[in-house]
């Protein structure tokens, strides 16, 4: 009997009636924010001529500085040619580089400006 006791008392943690869980409460949009967020989806190696910043992040060691930097150069090249050219970034040393190489490749570059 004990036993069904406290089963009874755990149930009632779970199922307070005083719990707001409605679609308008701040309950339930805390707990439904993160699923309504956009998912992105990457798969390796990236064409570093379309990658997003938000791609670029994905690769380790890859924050948003440095995203925003390889696009920036990208832009201002009109599209790489070779994966070196990332060398000529600001914070983008060779150890780094050959870090995040395996990450990356050079698309076809008939879309590009010449």
């Amino acid at each position: 009997a004990e036993a069904i006791q406290e089963d009874t008392a755990d149930a009632d943690l779970f199922q307070d009636e005083d719990t707001d869980f409605t679609e308008d409460s701040a309950l339930y949009d805390a707990y439904f924010a993160e699923e309504e967020q956009d998912v992105v989806s990457v798969t390796f190696p990236l064409d570093l001529n379309t990658a997003t910043v938000d791609e670029l992040k994905f690769i380790p060691q890859v924050g948003d500085v440095t995203a925003q930097r390889i696009i920036q150069y990208r832009d201002h090249l009109g599209g790489y040619t070779q994966l070196e050219q990332l060398m000529e970034i600001k914070g983008i040393a060779e150890k780094f580089f050959e870090r995040i190489e395996p990450y990356l490749y050079i698309g076809d570059n008939d879309n590009l400006e010449e």
